[in-house]
């Protein structure tokens, strides 16, 4: 195996499951506790949901990929850079997007959201330049 291919220490393709199944798990909490089956209180579950489903995208984005190359690790470090500076932008400019518009310069953003924002960010550009890269 190449050194360069060891600048990622990333999960092995069977952990896509463990992802998946927090994202799911998730998922059917959140539709549990609105139908009221399950009553733990609005803000423990609310936190557990956010919490599987924040680790269920860390784990899918930290998996390899079916023929994991240098170019595909360039392009997973070039989606995660940028994923990265788009947060930190978007958590700068929206108070002054916040005083622009509703008079008030505070920011109105979450940690949870930014958190989804940026991985959301990070898988849009990977798969637009994976395919990018296999079109050539």
């Amino acid at each position: 195996m190449n050194e360069k291919l060891k600048v990622l220490n990333l999960l092995p393709r069977k952990y896509r499951v463990l992802g998946y199944s927090f994202i799911i798990l998730a998922v059917l909490l959140a539709v549990l506790y609105k139908i009221e089956i399950i009553d733990y209180g609005k803000n423990i579950t609310k936190l557990m949901a956010e919490l599987m489903i924040l680790l269920g995208l860390l784990i899918l984005m930290l998996i390899k990929g079916k023929t994991e190359d240098e170019m595909l690790q360039q392009i997973r470090l070039k989606a995660i850079t940028a994923a990265f500076i788009f947060g930190v932008g978007y958590y700068i400019i929206m108070p002054f997007i916040n005083l622009l518009f509703d008079g008030v310069f505070e920011n109105l953003i979450g940690t949870f959201q930014l958190l989804i924002l940026m991985f959301f960010m990070y898988f849009i550009w990977f798969y637009l330049m994976k395919k990018r890269v296999n079109e050539k």
